[in-house]
C-alpha cells in the first residue's frame, strides 16, 4: 500500500514537471512575408550592390516601420517604397501573435550591357565560285 502512494506521489510529480516543461517551451513562430511585388530599381538609375532594411511589425503583422542598416541611393527610397506594399504573416509565441522585426535585403546585380553583334551585309555567292565543303578541305 505505501508504495503505490509513494508511485502516486511520483507520477504525479512528474507528470506536473512535464506539464511545467512542455509550456516553459513555447513554439515560436518567425514573422513571414504573405505577399510582395515586385521590386523595381529606378529607371534612371544604374547603381547595383544591396540594401538591407530592418522592417518592423506590430502584433498584427502590420508595417510600424523600416529602419536602414545598409543604405545604397537611389535603390533605399525603392526598397522603402516596395516594402510599404507588401503584406506579413505577424510572428508568434506559443497562441499569440507578439510584435517582431525582420531582415529585407534586396540585391540589385550589376547592369549587363552586351553591345549589339555588327550587321553585316550578306553578299549572294559569286557565280562560279568554288565552295569548300569542311570534308575536302584536309
Amino acid at each position: 500500500m505505501r508504495k503505490k502512494r509513494q508511485f502516486g506521489r511520483l507520477l504525479a510529480v512528474f507528470l506536473f514537471g512535464a506539464s511545467a516543461w512542455a509550456t516553459a517551451q513555447a513554439i515560436y513562430r518567425a514573422a513571414e512575408v504573405a505577399a510582395a511585388d515586385n521590386f523595381q530599381p529606378p529607371w534612371n538609375s544604374n547603381a547595383s550592390g544591396i540594401v538591407v532594411l530592418d522592417v518592423l511589425l506590430d502584433a498584427t503583422g502590420a508595417l510600424v516601420g523600416a529602419n536602414v542598416l545598409r543604405d545604397l541611393q537611389p535603390l533605399t527610397n525603392s526598397a522603402k517604397s516596395a516594402v510599404q506594399s507588401w503584406q506579413f504573416k505577424p510572428a508568434s509565441v506559443g497562441s499569440g501573435p507578439k510584435p517582431s522585426d525582420m531582415l529585407a535585403i534586396f540585391v540589385v546585380p550589376p547592369a549587363v550591357n552586351f553591345p549589339a553583334h555588327p550587321n553585316f551585309p550578306s553578299f549572294p555567292p559569286k557565280t562560279g565560285s568554288i565552295s569548300v565543303s569542311p570534308s575536302s578541305a584536309v
